[in-house]
């Protein structure tokens, strides 16, 4: 399992490896970040599909999710080329 991160608190990707499919991991792990969120007083931005897809089947956290912008988008691309070129 791994999901890459970059500065601002965005988690723009997240694999499960196929072995442990199936086990709800996503899920667990999507939940526990999105209620650290909250709990931080912050926002989700889902740029991962599998956070959308969390995020569409529990309404809960939708008073802190905000709907990526094209600006958004942008600053996410720049901030991950900048890491790949480390």
């Amino acid at each position: 399992m791994s999901t890459t991160k970059i500065p601002g608190g965005f988690s723009t990707h997240t694999v499960i490896d196929k072995e442990h499919g199936g086990q709800g991991l996503a899920g667990r792990l999507a939940a526990r970040a999105l209620d650290e969120t909250v709990a931080a007083g912050l926002v989700s931005v889902p740029v991962c599909p599998c956070n959308r897809s969390y995020l569409g089947r529990h309404s809960q956290y939708a008073a802190n999710i905000k709907t990526p912008t094209p600006a958004i988008l942008e600053f996410l691309d720049s901030a991950l080329a900048a890491r790949a070129r480390r």
